[in-house]
């Protein structure tokens, strides 16, 4: 058991079972390209962002779910596989969101 004023490392200890996933959105931009913008941590200035054109996004969406197909059972974040990131282990990638549109 660990006592209220142990030390804890939020990073290695194997009680911790949600690890930080930094927030990812989706969305059209007012060019039409598809953005995928993940936020911003607290030692970073500015949200990174992907812009893809609309006529590419099935094929970088195939390729993200290809790249997760390779696990059994996809390491997250929030299991105790380990944070993303460590050697050996692959990022998992999230898919894209099919976007309907009215005619």
């Amino acid at each position: 058991m660990i006592s209220a004023t142990a030390d804890f490392d939020w990073s290695d200890d194997e009680c911790v079972i949600l690890k930080e996933q930094m927030a990812v959105a989706v969305y059209p931009n007012s060019r039409g390209d598809v953005v995928i913008r993940q936020e911003h941590g607290w030692d970073e200035d500015s949200d990174r962002l992907i812009l893809i054109q609309p006529c590419n996004a099935k094929a970088v969406a195939d390729a993200l779910l290809a790249a997760a197909a390779d696990w059994d059972d996809p390491p997250c974040a929030h299991s105790k596989a380990g944070p993303i990131g460590d050697e050996g282990e692959k990022a998992v990638a999230l898919p894209l969101l099919e976007r309907t549109t009215n005619g």
